[in-house]
Order: structure tokens, then sequence, then C-alpha cells
């Protein structure tokens, strides 16, 4: 009857020390877990916004394009070009604002936009500069 106690004594044991070993390892991947989603939850919404920033780029170069004359409709290109131009790296950036600014004449909107995608969204590099049509491609502004 002792040794009876003694196997029940062993194995209650043994279960209440399997019993913490479980509750730890499930702690450990509730935690890996959490940490998980949380860095994938960062990341999507980081890429949302550099989404939003590159619709931001498309909008300046299509207010641009309309060639805005009221002045609400001007500040509202300046503030969205100000806003567009902070995500670009210099390269861009300077390009973007020098099509703006028609310092080119022959600086064509899908010249800015391609690589914009390209490096905002990390799009396929064949995206190119030809596969993007612009509605008002010849026109001219005077400078």
């Amino acid at each position: 009857m002792d040794s009876l106690f003694e196997i029940i004594k062993v194995f209650g044991g043994a279960s209440a020390l399997i019993a913490i070993v479980v509750y730890c390892c499930k702690l450990v991947i509730d935690t890996s877990i959490k940490k998980s989603m949380e860095l994938l939850k960062s990341e999507l919404a980081f890429e949302q916004k550099k989404r939003e920033q590159a619709a931001l780029v498309a909008e300046a170069i299509a207010e641009w394009i309309a060639h805005p004359t009221e002045v609400e409709d001007i500040k509202h290109l300046q503030k969205i070009v100000w806003e567009a131009t902070l995500w670009l790296p210099d390269d861009l950036a300077k390009n973007f604002n020098d099509m703006l600014a028609h310092k080119e004449k022959t600086a064509k909107a899908e010249v800015i936009i391609a690589p914009t995608f390209v490096n905002l969204l990390e799009a396929s590099k064949r995206l190119k500069d030809s596969s993007i049509k612009v509605a008002a491609q010849n026109m001219h502004f005077a400078n």
C-alpha cells in the first residue's frame, strides 16, 4: 500500500511539473505570437503610409498638369508637393521639384512617377517610364 502511495506521489509530482512546463511554453508561444503580430501590424501600417505618399506624388503631378490658377488650388498643390517631397529620396525629390518648377522643358511626369513607385512601393523594377500614360503628355508650359 505504501508503494502505491509512493507511485501516486511521483506521478502527481510529475504531472504538476509537466503542467508547469506546458504553461511556461504556452506563455512563451503567446508572447512570441503577440510580438510577431505587432511587428506585422506596424509593417502593414508603414506600407499603407508609403502607398498614401505614392498616391500623393501622383496627385501632385495631376494637380500640376491641370495648371491651377485659383489661390486655394495653388495652396493645395503647394501643400501636397511639400508633403510628397518629404518622403522622397534626395535625387527623386530634386527631379520632382525640377519638373514642377519647369527647369527642364522635356521633364515628363512619367519620368518621376515610375522611380517614385519603385522607390516608395518597392514595386517591380520592370515598371518603366514608357509604361505610364499621362493624359496631357503633350502639354508644354511656358517658363
